[in-house]
């Protein structure tokens, strides 16, 4: 009777233990890295909050208030942006960039 209570108890906690963490809906950290094509527009960027790296797609349809080239200036002098995400299908985006 113990074994089958401790077998039915891993099998109602695996799935637990290997969901993936939900996005946040905002992040707070480093950018570490920019993504643009051949200098081109600043394509994506990603932001490391406390070694959880966060890779974000810039949504081209949206005005951020600012020019993108700007973040380079945020990522060369490792001054924090707070970001608002929204998932879609194909990955992470900014909705808003501010200094943090």
């Amino acid at each position: 009777m113990r074994l089958a209570a401790m077998l039915a108890m891993t099998i109602l906690l695996a799935p637990a233990c290997s969901a993936e963490p939900e996005t946040p809906a905002e992040v707070t950290g480093l950018i570490t890295a920019l993504e643009q094509s051949d200098r081109g527009p600043i394509t994506g960027f990603t932001v490391d909050v406390e070694g959880q790296r966060y890779d974000i797609r810039i949504d081209r349809e949206r005005d951020y208030g600012f020019e993108l080239e700007h973040l380079e200036e945020h990522r060369a002098q490792e001054l924090p942006v707070r970001v608002t995400l929204e998932e879609r299908d194909d990955g992470l985006y900014a909705v808003a960039i501010e200094d943090a």
